[in-house]
């Protein structure tokens, strides 16, 4: 199929409102952009496996996951990045040392080591339910993305000095997402355009966070929320209003999306 243009959107602080759900003028304009031959796509660091309702709200059957680690279009799987397991193993024992969890996650499903404290308020912070308790279950498992349980930002740097061949985005106070080297929403971009034989379309981009930056980047108009970060701002096209004051909808009708 051909399409007029495809919307690429990410999820906390873009298209979800505070209480982590899409508004019902929002589920609108999503569907006057399917209406105009405009595919919408997810882009998220989040799993597959946690997108289910939100898929549903939104009616958006296409997604950019973990950050560019795990794409699907139209459920079906078209590109995965893993992490290699004596990386992972590494990272276990590196976090171990220095007395921060970590979490373990691949398309289907979310898990830890040992549930802290720590951890369970860093997922209810997201309404994101607890994560599997599952000891050494990576050893034998795809891991896609890993994230590094930590509020003390003045320490990213050690994750980074140790393991060049990741990649590190801190999307939260609490957590950092960890995918491979190379691998990033934008990567993700390029890879549906590849599949969907459409490289000559034009490309939109909604974000807020560090890991939309490459998001904004890789399309041909990136559009930063009015709540996003500094630097995501910087390299976008256009700002729009904030995500809990109509910011996608007026972002649509300045490109005339809708």
């Amino acid at each position: 199929m051909t399409y007029k243009a495809v919307c690429f959107f990410d999820l906390d602080g873009t298209l979800l409102n505070e209480q982590h759900q899409v508004d019902d003028e929002v589920r609108a304009a999503i569907a006057q952009l399917k209406e105009n031959n405009i595919l919408p796509i997810i882009a998220t660091g989040r799993a597959v496996s946690q997108l289910s309702e939100i898929k549903k709200q939104a009616d958006i059957q296409s997604v950019v996951a973990l950050n560019g680690a795990y794409i699907e279009v139209d459920g079906k799987m078209i590109h995965e990045e893993v992490i290699p397991t004596q990386v992972v193993e590494r990272f276990v024992d590196f976090s171990n040392s220095i007395n921060k969890e970590i979490s373990f996650v691949n398309a289907d499903k979310v898990w830890i080591n040992e549930l802290s404290e720590y951890i369970e308020k860093a997922y209810a912070a997201f309404d994101i339910p607890l994560p599997l308790e599952l000891p050494n279950h990576f050893l034998d498992t795809k891991v896609h993305m890993l994230l590094a349980m930590s509020d003390e930002k003045e320490k990213d740097i050690y994750y980074h000095e140790a393991f060049p061949e990741l990649n590190f985005f801190r999307n939260s106070i609490s957590t950092v997402d960890v995918v491979k080297k190379g691998t990033d929403k934008g990567s993700g971009v390029a890879k549906i355009l590849e599949y969907l034989g459409h490289t000559d379309i034009p490309t939109y981009a909604f974000g807020d966070g560090p890991n939309d930056i490459a998001l904004l980047k890789a399309v041909d108009y990136g559009v930063a929320m009015g709540n996003g970060v500094a630097e995501a701002k910087e390299v976008a096209d256009f700002v729009t209003a904030k995500n809990t004051e109509g910011g996608l909808i007026q972002a649509f009708k300045h490109f005339e999306l809708i």
